[in-house]
């Protein structure tokens, strides 16, 4: 399914993001869930891969198309490799013109010790967000 942030009306709130991963110029993202509300009904999709197609490299700026920040006692941005150590809950997200952003509370475990920290997660691309799961009976 091919999602318009600016006509459908969806969302990844309170989700939880357990990978992120690049393929080509493409991103995939696996959640726990999301909600889309159509013609007056409202589903809830389990484990749902969200892509975003044709992401926009921004070396002019010494910037990549997915900036994870997180805030620990100082900001710290992260790569797609290190966020694999993390989980990201969702509570805030936005869209804009080629935008995704999320802001969340990542999560990790060092040395057997549970933390959190305030996180954000933006998206950059061309192309469109397209949702994918699991059809169930």
């Amino acid at each position: 399914m091919i999602l318009k942030p600016y006509r459908d009306v969806f969302s990844f709130h309170d989700s939880k993001n357990f990978a992120i991963n690049r393929r080509g110029c493409d991103l995939e993202i696996s959640l726990s869930s999301m909600v889309i509300f159509e013609n007056g009904k409202t589903f809830v999709i389990d484990n749902p891969k969200i892509i975003c197609h044709d992401l926009i490299d921004i070396k002019a700026n010494m910037d990549y198309p997915v900036r994870i920040i997180v805030f620990e006692k100082e900001d710290k941005n992260l790569t797609i490799d290190e966020f694999k150590d993390y989980t990201f809950d969702i509570i805030e997200e936005a869209y804009g013109p080629n935008l995704i952003h999320f802001y969340g509370i990542g999560n990790i475990c060092k040395d057997g010790i549970p933390t959190a920290f305030d996180m954000t997660i933006d998206i950059f691309y061309r192309g469109e967000i397209e949702a994918t799961w699991d059809m169930k009976d």
